[in-house]
């Protein structure tokens, strides 16, 4: 009887590894799934605070300017926006390199793309940070948000771009 196996043993170790390669395989599937998931979490994270910082923080200083700027912020009360902040954002924005300086304001790493677009309710654009060129198969996250300018409602639409 040396040197002989069983057929059962035979059986039994190839239905182990079957089992094992099934269970890798279905392991190694979900993680990816579950990894492009938390991407698409963390840009509507993001896309979240940026659009906070926006309507809810002033800055600093708090009566800053494009030239004075440290941290973007255009609050100027409860969901109020103020109004010469919102204009030296448009020229920071509307500047060379002013989109470059935006993203360093708010702080977000280089390896997203960010879309700011504020507008009134008329349709009217009265402040687009965005880059030069926007890609259309990069994964995207918009959130949009109302506040007031002036005493009109506006629009604040932040979109992340991976």
């Amino acid at each position: 009887m040396k040197g002989q196996i069983n057929f059962e043993f035979i059986l039994s170790v190839v239905v182990f590894i079957s089992i094992m390669s099934f269970i890798t395989l279905q392991i190694i599937n979900s993680v990816s799934a579950m990894r492009s998931e938390l991407e698409v979490e963390d840009m509507k994270s993001s896309a979240y605070q940026i659009s906070n910082l926006v309507m809810f923080d002033m800055g600093w200083p708090d009566n800053w300017n494009p030239d004075n700027v440290q941290r973007l912020g255009l609050s100027s009360g409860f969901y109020s926006l103020d109004a010469s902040k919102v204009s030296s954002l448009s020229q920071i924005c509307e500047s060379e390199g002013g989109y470059r300086k935006f993203l360093s304001l708010i702080g977000l790493e280089i390896s997203k793309d960010v879309y700011l677009n504020i507008s009134t309710s008329a349709g009217e654009t009265v402040v687009l940070c965005s880059p030069r060129v926007e890609s259309q198969i990069r994964t995207r996250v918009e959130t949009v948000r109302t506040s007031s300018l002036d005493g009109d409602i506006v629009k604040v639409i932040v979109r992340v771009i991976q």
